[in-house]
């Protein structure tokens, strides 16, 4: 039992119900007024830039790092900072939060434009300016993560996707397969990781299938079913399952020679610009087992 127990890789074989996986993704109403957190990562809370009465923009910078573990902020609505004031997060900490009246408009902010990349430093620079910060839940800097200390020869992207209901990053596969292709490509090239292994449940064949296709004459980039077991997707056993390496206790992914990243971080790499939207998921089911008009927005 104790062999058995020691990588605790096995997983729950829970029924898998996507049943929005069909869904095509929708715009969300724009709410009237929207509270940007500066602390939405790993790491120190970013500082606000801008005041009451400042006009914002799609992509405007309205937080700046606050430290080498930190991440930029950027307005997702355009409108008028109505207050820039302190809200209390869930776990009882204060942070410095930029409410935003929005004016409907949604309009870009004229600064934003692709960056120049030319070698790693200049995109590493291009990933810090842009706020990217993990997007599978534990919200640590990319560029922080690009620069590990241990020697990586892998890029694992966790396309798994093993929650129960999540179809998210399915979408993201079926809708922006060549970005993330683009993106590794990217992420390769100027980190000089020499492959990528894209790992996704074999619950997921239409994305399999497209990747496949995608990846077909790039020999750096393996696209690797694997089964659909809940807890798949969680970093350690993603790297065990697709890697067959086990991350020392306590350590990082790059312990075990791999950076892990999502199929919508990726995306984001290959824009270049500020993270200001992505895919949400929605589905009542999960809450009361009644069958509901579910959907995808982004």
């Amino acid at each position: 039992m104790l062999n058995k127990l020691k990588r605790a890789a096995l997983g729950a074989h829970t029924p898998h119900d996507k049943a929005t996986a069909a869904s095509k993704p929708v715009p969300m109403p724009l709410p009237a007024q929207v509270r940007i957190l500066m602390s939405q990562h790993i790491g120190a809370p970013a500082k606000a830039l801008v005041k009451k009465g400042d006009e914002v923009f799609v992509g405007t910078k309205i937080g700046e790092a606050g430290g080498f573990v930190s991440a930029n902020i950027h307005s997702s609505v355009s409108g008028t900072v109505a207050a820039v004031e302190p809200f209390r997060l869930s776990n009882g900490r204060m942070c410095d939060s930029v409410v935003i009246k929005t004016d409907g408009k949604q309009a870009v902010d004229p600064a934003v434009k692709a960056p120049e990349v030319t070698d790693k430093a200049s995109f590493l620079a291009a990933v810090r300016e842009s706020g990217l910060v993990g997007l599978g839940g534990a919200g640590f800097p990319t560029d922080v993560k690009l620069q590990p200390k241990d020697p990586v020869d892998t890029l694992l992207i966790n396309a798994s996707e093993c929650e129960v209901w999540l179809t998210s990053d399915t979408q993201e596969m079926l809708n922006c397969a060549d970005d993330i292709v683009r993106g590794i490509e990217a992420v390769l090239k100027y980190t000089g990781i020499p492959k990528c292994v894209i790992g996704i449940e074999n619950n997921k064949p239409e994305c399999i299938d497209l990747l496949c296709q995608k990846t077909k004459d790039k020999p750096a980039i393996e696209v690797k079913p694997l089964p659909s077991v809940y807890g798949t997707g969680a970093e350690l056993i993603l790297i065990e399952k697709c890697l067959g390496r086990e991350v020392p206790h306590g350590g990082l992914p790059a312990a075990a020679g791999a950076i892990v990243m999502t199929p919508v971080s990726v995306t984001c790499v290959f824009s270049g610009s500020a993270c200001a939207s992505r895919c949400s998921f929605m589905d009542s089911r999960a809450g009361n087992g009644v069958p509901s008009l579910a959907s995808a927005s982004r």
